[in-house]
C-alpha cells in the first residue's frame, strides 16, 4: 500500500470503534487548519523551515553525493516528508506552484523507488543504515532494484535512475522553501488584492517579468528562440529569483516540441535535462 502522507500523520485504526475514527480525523485536520493560520502555526513554519535548510546544508545543498544517504540527504526521503509538512502549512497561491498529476505521479515513483533501496538498505546491513555504499549500489543495479524490468545494469546506469528520483523530490521540496510563511488576511486585504491584481515587475527584457518574487514568461512563442530561453536562465542566476512553476514548465514545453534549443549548434547534441 502507497502511504502518501508521513507517518505522524497517516491514521490507521488499531483498536476501539472504528466507526469514530472519521470523526476523529475531521476533528484533528480542522484544529490543524486552526494552527496553521495562528502566530503559533507560522512559528512552526519558521521553525521547519530553518531546520530543512540546516539539514540540506549539512549535505552541500546538492543531491549529487558518492554514497549518498537515501533518507536525511537531499533528494531522499526527508524531503518528501517535509514537502508534505509544508504543503500543509502553506496556504497556496491559487494557480502559483499547483502540483500537476503528472508531477504528483513523479513524486510518487521516486518514493515507490527510494523505498525500495531503504528496506534493501536496511535488510543488507541488518541494522538502521541508510547510507548507499558503493557494494551496495552494485548490487542494487545487478538486481535492478526499484526498477522492475529484472534488467542488469552498470552501477553507473542505476545511480543515474536514483539521482533523477532524488532532483524530483528536492525540486519539490524547494518550492516549498521559497514559499513565505502563512498569514491571514483581513477582508480589506483580500478585496485590494483582488482588485489590483498581481504585481509585475520588469525585469529589463521584454519577454520576461517578475511576479510576485517569481520569473514569469511574458512571451511564451519567444522560447522557441534559443538565445531567449538562455537569457531567462541568466536573468534568474544573476537576481538570484527563481523560475516560476508555469514557467519551467513552458520551458519544458517547447524543449519536448524543439529539443533543438538547448542544443550547442551543428553536429552536436543536446544537453540533457
Amino acid at each position: 500500500m502507497r502511504r502518501t502522507m508521513p507517518s505522524s500523520t497517516w491514521h490507521c485504526w488499531i483498536a476501539g470503534s472504528w466507526r469514530a475514527m472519521p470523526r476523529s480525523r475531521e476533528a484533528g485536520h480542522k484544529k490543524f487548519c486552526l494552527l496553521r493560520k495562528s502566530r503559533r502555526g507560522r512559528s512552526c513554519w519558521r521553525k521547519f523551515n530553518r531546520l530543512t535548510r540546516e539539514r540540506l546544508t549539512r549535505y552541500g545543498n546538492t543531491i549529487f553525493h558518492l554514497e549518498p544517504n537515501v533518507k536525511e540527504s537531499p533528494g531522499g526521503m526527508r524531503d518528501y516528508q517535509a514537502t508534505i509538512w509544508l504543503r500543509q502549512l502553506v496556504e497556496e497561491k491559487k494557480g502559483i506552484r499547483n502540483i500537476t498529476a503528472a508531477e504528483e505521479d513523479l513524486s510518487a515513483a521516486a518514493v515507490d523507488f527510494l523505498s525500495a533501496i531503504r528496506c534493501f538498505l536496511h535488510y543488507s546491513n541488518g541494522r538502521n543504515d541508510n547510507t548507499l555504499t558503493y557494494e551496495l549500489q552494485a548490487a542494487a543495479a545487478e538486481h535492478a532494484l526499484g526498477v522492475g524490468d529484472g534488467m542488469t545494469r552498470s552501477p553507473a546506469e542505476w545511480m543515474r535512475q536514483y539521482f533523477r528520483h532524488a532532483r524530483t523530490l528536492n525540486r519539490q521540496l524547494l518550492r516549498y522553501l521559497e514559499q513565505k510563511a502563512p498569514v491571514p488576511l483581513t477582508l480589506r486585504q483580500r478585496l485590494l488584492n483582488a482588485a489590483r491584481g498581481a504585481k509585475l515587475e520588469q525585469t529589463g527584457g521584454k519577454f520576461s517579468s517578475v511576479r510576485d518574487g517569481l520569473l514569469e514568461v511574458v512571451d511564451l512563442p519567444s522560447l522557441s528562440d534559443r538565445a531567449v530561453t538562455y537569457s531567462l536562465f541568466a536573468e534568474a542566476a544573476r537576481t538570484g529569483t527563481p523560475l516560476s512553476r508555469e514557467a519551467e514548465r513552458s520551458i519544458g514545453l517547447y524543449l519536448r516540441r524543439s529539443p533543438r534549443i538547448l542544443s550547442s549548434g551543428g553536429s552536436s547534441g543536446c544537453v540533457k535535462i
